[in-house]
């Protein structure tokens, strides 16, 4: 039996857990299926993104009021997403808007073809001990 400090918080839970069911809903049919299309993108990535991580936060600390039973353990899970939140709102709301992330090419070690008029370089073990292990295997 609950014996939390909380009277009557099935409503309060119930409904936030319907709030986010639909929002998560919402959020993977954005990014399955472009639900909003492009334009929906700066809502989805404001809005929607942090209710989810807030709105958990705050299930989890309802939680921690409600029960005995690992009441430190819920908290911590809850103040840790609340702080997630909150640093997610400040970098949504302030810093995208001024280092909003640029386009890059992955690094040449990482492209499996070289580029024009790059010449594929020898592995660093070619040669070694090792590439002649390695080759004794294929």
């Amino acid at each position: 039996m609950s014996t939390g400090l909380i009277v009557g918080h099935r409503r309060a839970t119930e409904a936030l857990w319907g709030l986010l069911s639909i929002l998560f809903l919402a959020e993977a049919l954005h990014e399955l299926v472009g639900l909003g299309g492009s334009g929906g993108d700066r809502f989805f990535n404001r809005g929607v993104f942090n209710l989810l991580i807030l709105g958990s936060g705050a299930i989890c600390l309802l939680r921690a009021a409600t029960i005995d039973r690992l009441r430190g353990a819920w908290a911590l899970i809850g103040l840790s997403l609340i702080s997630f939140g909150i640093g997610a709102v400040i970098w949504t709301f302030h810093f995208a808007e001024i280092h909003p992330e640029p386009p890059h090419e992955p690094p040449p070690a990482a492209r499996s073809e070289p580029a024009a008029g790059e010449h594929p370089a020898e592995p660093a073990h070619a040669g070694t001990e090792r590439a002649r292990v390695v080759s004794s295997f294929s």
